[in-house]
């Protein structure tokens, strides 16, 4: 197993393409999950970007064990419940201290 820190996306969208490719660089992160609202576009960015694992809902990467730390791009009401969001970041406080 990995000391790297296993980040999810939460979105398919240009800004998360971009924080795609910064994990992909770092020593300290690796890309382990994404969602999207339909499973077609995760498939679709998971292939373009290396991602292993593609989740067709919000709530799918949000329960993937093997998710550490989630990147939310553009968090709007109808993303993810703030609850289920908050629950998944406390698990990875200062995640953003060790992405470099």
């Amino acid at each position: 197993m990995s000391n790297r820190l296993a980040w999810g996306i939460l979105a398919t969208g240009s800004i998360a393409g971009t924080f795609a490719k910064g994990v992909a660089k770092s020593q300290h992160s690796r890309l382990a999950a994404v969602g999207s609202r339909t499973q077609a576009s995760a498939a679709r960015f998971a292939a373009e970007f290396g991602v292993p694992v593609a989740h067709g809902s919000y709530a799918a990467l949000l329960a993937d064990p093997a998710v550490q730390a989630v990147y939310l791009p553009r968090c709007t009401r109808n993303t993810v419940s703030g609850q289920s969001a908050q629950r998944k970041r406390a698990s990875t406080s200062c995640a953003r201290n060790r992405l470099a």
